[in-house]
């Protein structure tokens, strides 16, 4: 399933992102002040998806999510291209790959 699909699904039905503020770290590494400043698109997916936390270096990344009712947190694996993160259905080239939620909050 396409990520924007998920993700709107999940937004529609209460939960909300759960904002990782090392998220630019973790997404483009320790200079990321400068590759951000240069407009560096993976620094635009920190902004646009608050809920990513980070992300592999083979395309794999793991968004954070807290139900606003229940306070249980999702965790949502993902695989590939973030520049595909807006994109809706089967010409997405992000894709949810899996998912875990838990009782409680863990961030």
């Amino acid at each position: 399933m396409a990520y924007a699909d998920f993700r709107t699904a999940l937004l529609v039905d209460g939960w909300r992102p759960v904002v990782d503020l090392k998220c630019k770290a973790n997404v483009v590494g320790g200079a990321y002040k400068e590759l951000c400043a240069k407009g560096l698109d993976s620094c635009k997916a920190c902004d646009e998806l608050p809920e990513l936390g980070a992300c592999s270096g083979d395309a794999v990344c793991l968004m954070h999510f807290q139900d606003a009712a229940t306070h249980r947190q999702l965790d949502v694996s993902t695989y590939g291209d973030l520049g595909d993160r807006n994109v809706h259905g089967v010409d997405s080239q992000l894709g949810v790959t899996g998912w875990t939620v838990s009782s409680t909050a863990l961030h």
